[in-house]
C-alpha cells in the first residue's frame, strides 16, 4: 500500500478540512447534548428541590400536629446552676420552691498503704451494692494484680483506682457505681482467713459504736415520785392524778441514726380509801337489817350478814378500781432534745402492763423525758426505761465518701432519692438532675418554652424563602427585545423556565401565607401578620414583595406568645370541628399543598421519570448519529486520499515530461 501524505500532493491541508466539514455535519449532535445536558440538570434539580420540599413539610408537621412545638414548656428562674430539666408538654404551667439540701454520693473506701512487693493471698469474697451482688473467687498476687482483677470482674459494680503513694507503697480505692445510701459497699469475705486478707488492706467494716441509756428506777432520786408497784415487782414512778413528772436523763443520748425508745406503763383509777370503808360499812348495815343469818331451805340457802359483806366489799373494789378509755382521757410522754424539741407518745388506758415501743429520727439527742397525767381520777406508772441510739450500720476502716441519698425539699415537701439525676417522680412531666446545693429556697416556674417556639418558627420562614428563592432562580424567565441578546438572555434563563409545575406549586405557596384561617380566638388570630411574619413590612419596595419573601418580626411574635400562649400556635394547625383531626391552618394547609408534588409517584417523580427518560432517548439519537459521523469523516479521509493519490499520478507524469524537454534542449545546443 502507497504511503501518502495528505496535502503534499495538493498543497492543501485535507485534514483541517475533513475536520472543519466533520464539524458542520455534528452541528444536530452538539444540540442534542445540550439537550441532554439539560436534562440531566432538570433531574437533579428536581431531586433537590423534593428535598427541600420534603424538609419543608417535616417543619411543617411539628407546627401543626398536637404534640406541636407550640407545647414545649421550660423551666424559668435562677436555678440553672443547681438543676437541669427536662420539660413534657403534659407538664402544667406552675411556680415551684426548692431547695437542694444535699446531693446524693456514691459510698467510696480507700486500703491502707501496702508495700508493692507484698502478695495477697487466695480469697473468696461477695461484693454487695444494694440489691446487686457478685461472688469473686482471687487466686493471688500482688496489690496491682488485685486492683486489675477487680477492674476486670467487677466492673458493673464499683470503680478502682490505683494510688502511688511512695517508690514503693501503694493505695486502692473502690468507689461504688451507684449513687445513694442503699448503695453502700458490702464486701463480705467468705471465710475468717478471708476476713483477715481484708483486714490487712483496710477494707474490712468495723461495728459502729452504740450509745444507749437504761433505768428500772430501783435506785430512787430526790424530787421524783416513785411506787412500789412495779413492772419487775421493784420500784417504777409514779405520777399522781393531774399533775406532770419531769425525768433528766444523766447526760443527753445522742441521736446517730435513730433513738429507740421502749418503756412499760400501767394505768390504775384513784381511790380514796376513807370514802371506800364509808360505802362498805354501809353496805354492811344494809345486808344486816336484811338478813338476821344464813337459812337453808329446801337446797335454798340465804346467806349470812357476813357473806354478804364479802361480797359486797369484793364487788365494790373490783367497780372502784376498773377504768375505761370512754372514761379517761389521753395521757403523754413527751421525750425532749437539747434544742427545745420534742416527740409525743400518747398513751391509753391500761389496767396491766403493758410496753411502748417507739423510734425517733426528728431530734438530734433526748435530754428529759415529761410525763403529763391529765386525768384527776387515774395514776399512771412507768417503769423499765430503754433509750438505744444506734448508727444502724457499720463502718469502714477508711471511708472517703459515705453513701447519701439527695435531699431536697420542693414546695416545702421534704424529698431523698438516691439518684441526683433523672428524677421523674416529683413533678409531673418534669424530669430534674441536680446539679449542686443551692444557698436557700429559689423559685422557678414552668413555662412555655419561648426560644425553642420560636426556632421552629424562624425554620419555618427560613425554608419556605429558601423554597421562593429555589423556585426564583430555577424557574426564572427572559424576554428578548433586541437584536443580538437572544443568546445573552438564554443564559439567564433557570434550568426549569416555565415549568408550569413550579409555577403552580410558588402560586399555591403565597396564596396559603397571605390566607385567613380559623382559630378558636376567630379575628383576633386569623392571619400570619397577626404573629409577625408577613410578605414584608409596611413601606417595602413592591420588587421585595414581588419576591414573595416572608419577614418575622420576633418582638411581635413574643408579644403574640405573652398574650395568647399555646394557643398562638393554633394559627399553623387547628381542630375546626373538634374531631380531634387537625384541619386547618398556615401549617396543615402548606403540608396539602406540597403533598403532591412529594409522594411517592407524585408530580416531582413525574418530572424527574420524565428527564431521565428524554435524557436516554437523547444519549441513543447521539450514538446514532456519532456512528453516522464516522462514517462521513472515514468517506471524507477515502476521498481525499484517492484525490492526493491522482494528483501524485499527474505530478509524476509531468515531472517526467518536464526532463524529456529539458534533455532535447540541452541536445540542441551541443550541436551548435
Amino acid at each position: 500500500m502507497p504511503i501518502t501524505m495528505p496535502g503534499l500532493a495538493s498543497n492543501m491541508h485535507t485534514d483541517e478540512m475533513i475536520k472543519k466539514l466533520v464539524e458542520v455535519e455534528r452541528q444536530p449532535i452538539v444540540r442534542l447534548e445540550k439537550e441532554k445536558k439539560l436534562l440531566n440538570l432538570q433531574e437533579k434539580i428536581w431531586q433537590s428541590f423534593k428535598g427541600e420540599l420534603k424538609h419543608f413539610d417535616m417543619i411543617l408537621k411539628k407546627l401543626y400536629s398536637f404534640s406541636r412545638v407550640f407545647k414545649d414548656k421550660t423551666i424559668d428562674g435562677d436555678v440553672k446552676d443547681y438543676l437541669s430539666a427536662m420539660v413534657s408538654p403534659k407538664a402544667e404551667n406552675s411556680e415551684h420552691t426548692i431547695n437542694i439540701k444535699q446531693l446524693a454520693k456514691a459510698h467510696k473506701i480507700i486500703t491502707d498503704s501496702i508495700n508493692i512487693n507484698d502478695n495477697i493471698p487466695k480469697s473468696e469474697f461477695t461484693i454487695k451494692i444494694g440489691e446487686r451482688s457478685k461472688h469473686f473467687k482471687f487466686n493471688g498476687g500482688s496489690i496491682k494484680r488485685f486492683a486489675r482483677f477487680l477492674k476486670s470482674n467487677a466492673s458493673d459494680l464499683i470503680k478502682v483506682d490505683f494510688i502511688r503513694i511512695d517508690s514503693e507503697h501503694y493505695k486502692m480505692s473502690i468507689a461504688s457505681k451507684f449513687t445513694g445510701k442503699k448503695n453502700s459497699i458490702d464486701i463480705i469475705p467468705d471465710s475468717d482467713s478471708d476476713r483477715e486478707l481484708f483486714n490487712k488492706l483496710g477494707l474490712v467494716k468495723i461495728e459502729a459504736e452504740n450509745s444507749s441509756y437504761s433505768d428500772n428506777f430501783t435506785e430512787r432520786k430526790a424530787g421524783i415520785s416513785y411506787s412500789d408497784i412495779g413492772y419487775n415487782d421493784s420500784s417504777s414512778l409514779y405520777i399522781q392524778p393531774k399533775s406532770d413528772l419531769i425525768y433528766n436523763l444523766p447526760a443527753p443520748v445522742k441521736n446517730k441514726k435513730n433513738i429507740e425508745i421502749e418503756f412499760y406503763y400501767l394505768v390504775k383509777k384513784h381511790i380514796n380509801k376513807n370514802t371506800e370503808d364509808s360505802e362498805i360499812n354501809n353496805e354492811l348495815k344494809s345486808a344486816i337489817t336484811k338478813n338476821i343469818g344464813s337459812v337453808t331451805i329446801k337446797d335454798v340457802t340465804i346467806k349470812s350478814a357476813e357473806e354478804i359483806l364479802n361480797t359486797v366489799s369484793e364487788e365494790k373494789k373490783k367497780k372502784s378500781s376498773s377504768i375505761t378509755n370512754e372514761t379517761v382521757k389521753p395521757m403523754e410522754v413527751l421525750f425532749y432534745s437539747s434544742d427545745g424539741k420534742f416527740e409525743t407518745v400518747q398513751l391509753s388506758a391500761v389496767s396491766n402492763w403493758t410496753a411502748v415501743k417507739k423510734k425517733i429520727d426528728s431530734l438530734e439527742d433526748i435530754k428529759y423525758i415529761k410525763f403529763k397525767n391529765i386525768n384527776n381520777q387515774t395514776e399512771l406508772y412507768a417503769d423499765n426505761l430503754k433509750i438505744i441510739s444506734k448508727s444502724g450500720e457499720l463502718a469502714y476502716k477508711n471511708e472517703i465518701t459515705k453513701p447519701q441519698d439527695a435531699k431536697v425539699v420542693i414546695d416545702d415537701v421534704p424529698i431523698e432519692r438516691a439518684n441526683n439525676t433523672d428524677l421523674k417522680d416529683i413533678i409531673d412531666g418534669v424530669t430534674l438532675n441536680l446539679k449542686r446545693k443551692t444557698p436557700d429556697t429559689l423559685t422557678f416556674k414552668i413555662v412555655p418554652d419561648k426560644e425553642k417556639i420560636k426556632k421552629k418558627v424562624k425554620e419555618f420562614v427560613e425554608q419556605y424563602n429558601n423554597i421562593i428563592d429555589f423556585i426564583n432562580i430555577a424557574g426564572k424567565t427572559s424576554s428578548s427585545t433586541k437584536p443580538g441578546e437572544n443568546d445573552k438572555k438564554k443564559k439567564e434563563r433557570g434550568a426549569l423556565s416555565n415549568d408550569m409545575a413550579l409555577m403552580n406549586i410558588k402560586s399555591k405557596l403565597r396564596s396559603t401565607v397571605m390566607s385567613r384561617f380559623d382559630t378558636s380566638l376567630g379575628d383576633d388570630l386569623s392571619i400570619l401578620a397577626q404573629v409577625g411574619i408577613t410578605t414584608g413590612a409596611w413601606g417595602s419596595s413592591w420588587e421585595n414583595i414581588r419576591q414573595g419573601f416572608l419577614q418575622f418580626d420576633e418582638s411581635k411574635f413574643d408579644l403574640a406568645l405573652d398574650k395568647w400562649g399555646e394557643k398562638t400556635g393554633e394559627i399553623f394547625g387547628y381542630d375546626s370541628n373538634k374531631d380531634k383531626i387537625i384541619d386547618t391552618g398556615v401549617a396543615y394547609k402548606l403540608s396539602v399543598d406540597i403533598k403532591p408534588f412529594i409522594q411517592l409517584h407524585g408530580v416531582i417523580d413525574g418530572k424527574i421519570n420524565l428527564a431521565k427518560t428524554l435524557a436516554k432517548s437523547k444519549e441513543k439519537i447521539i450514538a446514532s448519529k456519532e456512528d453516522r459521523l464516522e462514517e462521513y469523516r472515514n468517506k471524507l479521509k477515502d476521498k481525499f486520499t484517492r484525490m492526493e493519490e491522482a494528483l501524485n499520478k499527474l505530478n509524476g507524469k509531468s515531472q517526467a515530461l518536464q526532463n524529456q524537454l529539458n534533455s532535447l534542449g540541452s541536445g540542441n545546443n551541443k550541436e551548435k
